[in-house]
């Protein structure tokens, strides 16, 4: 990822520099902080040299395929990728909204703004298919269900933000291998 020299700083305003986000060493869930990060290091990458902007959807495409992996590798239901395009695609219209009064004018309704905005940038960007808040009251589809012994993470994730993704934990990966297997030859 290489990105074209020039005197344009390669920062966000908002939040610091433009960063990527790696699929491979992400240890937590993605903030809506690293999804702004991750979405103008795409729109530059995309741009390459050419002077034209590359589309929204564009970006965001991509953008959502890097963060579906992350929450597929944390073993959790995540919501379809179109939806997943248009919630970036929306929080980039709000990120442009809060930004465009930033560049002209400081009045301390706008620094309260900008605050705020940055206090609710450090949230999830929860893309799980189930929104439930407690498990003993879930009545999602087994599909959209969040497995029982990744309740506890996604709670943290939520919240505290303490918990991060692991390894493969090799003795569970066997026992969904073997019910994958079991389902397979009940199909046959």
């Amino acid at each position: 990822m290489s990105f074209i020299k020039s005197r344009a700083s390669d920062s966000c305003p908002l939040f610091g520099n433009v960063k990527d986000i790696c699929v491979d060493s992400s240890v937590q869930l993605p903030t809506y902080q690293d999804i702004i990060q991750c979405y103008e290091s795409v729109r530059r990458e995309l741009k390459g040299e050419g002077s034209k902007q590359p589309s929204a959807s564009e970006i965001a495409n991509t953008v959502a395929k890097k963060v579906k992996d992350i929450w597929i590798r944390a073993s959790l239901p995540v919501l379809g990728h179109t939806r997943i395009c248009e919630m970036i695609v929306a929080y980039n219209k709000k990120y442009r909204t809060i930004l465009k009064p930033f560049k002209s004018r400081k009045t301390p309704f706008l620094d309260e703004k900008l605050n705020k905005f940055k206090l609710d940038s450090l949230k999830i960007f929860d893309i799980c298919a189930c929104k439930c808040v407690n498990l003993k009251n879930c009545k999602c589809d087994k599909s959209r269900k969040i497995p029982e012994v990744e309740w506890e993470f996604i709670t943290d994730q939520r919240n505290d933000r303490r918990m991060i993704i692991g390894g493969i934990d090799k003795v569970k990966t066997a026992q969904l291998n073997k019910q994958m297997l079991r389902k397979e030859k009940e199909i046959h």
